[in-house]
């Protein structure tokens, strides 16, 4: 897979260059996700991050992002501050000259343009101010949590500047502060809990005004404490930090949630 990326890639280049495009083309290349992780004996290895492809963890989400633009972005520069997949189409708009303020403004773009951190990757500017980040994975999937090997539970995460927080929906919750522990070793909820709530708080008002209730986990009524495979109950956490008008919703209380026949 690397082997047929470098060529391809290589192959890109190479044609911009036979037709003389090469000065006046920008290359954009990003992963989508970190590698798999789950296959046994897979080819990919993330470490020293946590977790892979599927998972909220640094090596689920942090994947490399490269900007090549002759003669306009300077060579072997490195940036720490993370960007968002959403921010790509603003800032490639941005640098093709249109004014894209209005249409954020307004709600018209979800993302922001980064367009100074190319010219400046040390320094965060006025042009690129984001700080917060949400991600939302409602699926119930085989690969295995890191920490327990269990099948992972659908998983919702928001990062606030310095700190992310994980909710695992079967009913746990991982605080990390990203910049000091990037590889994840040390959940801080219990010992912070008043950051913990406020994270998983927003992240939730994020969830209910931008995510369709279908894509919301559901209860499972077949659900049975005693036979739990994780070393823990499951525990509704929206009630426990939003209140019962808010909690998980069952098929039966809201029939968006009915399969379909």
């Amino acid at each position: 897979m690397v082997r047929a990326l470098d060529d391809s890639v290589g192959q890109i280049l190479d044609t911009l260059k036979q037709t003389g495009l090469d000065d006046n083309t920008l290359v954009v290349f990003m992963s989508d996700n970190g590698g798999v992780m789950y296959v046994r004996e897979g080819p990919t290895n993330n470490a020293p991050f946590k977790g892979g492809k599927a998972m909220l963890f640094e090596g689920g989400i942090r994947v490399p992002l490269v900007f090549r633009w002759k003669g306009r972005i300077q060579a072997g520069q490195w940036c720490d501050i993370p960007v968002h997949s959403d921010d790509l189409f603003p800032t490639l708009l941005d640098l093709a000259g249109y004014d894209v303020k209005p249409y954020i403004e307004k709600g018209g773009i979800d993302g922001r343009s980064f367009k100074g951190l190319l010219r400046n990757p040390k320094k965060r500017s006025k042009s690129y101010a984001r700080d917060t980040f949400f991600w939302h994975y409602p699926f119930n999937v085989i690969v295995k949590h890191p920490d327990d090997g269990v099948p992972l539970a659908p998983h919702s995460a928001i990062r606030q500047g310095d700190y992310k927080l994980i909710h695992d929906w079967s009913g746990r919750l991982l605080l990390y502060n990203i910049v000091q522990d990037p590889f994840e070793k040390q959940d801080l909820s219990e010992t912070m809990p008043d950051k913990t709530r406020d994270l998983f708080v927003r992240l939730h008002d994020w969830l209910d005004a931008e995510v369709d209730v279908k894509y919301h986990p559901a209860l499972n009524p077949n659900y049975r404490s005693e036979k739990e495979s994780r070393n823990r109950p499951f525990v509704d956490l929206r009630s426990k930090y939003l209140g019962p008008k808010r909690a998980i919703r069952s098929p039966q209380s809201d029939p968006r949630l009915k399969p379909k026949p």
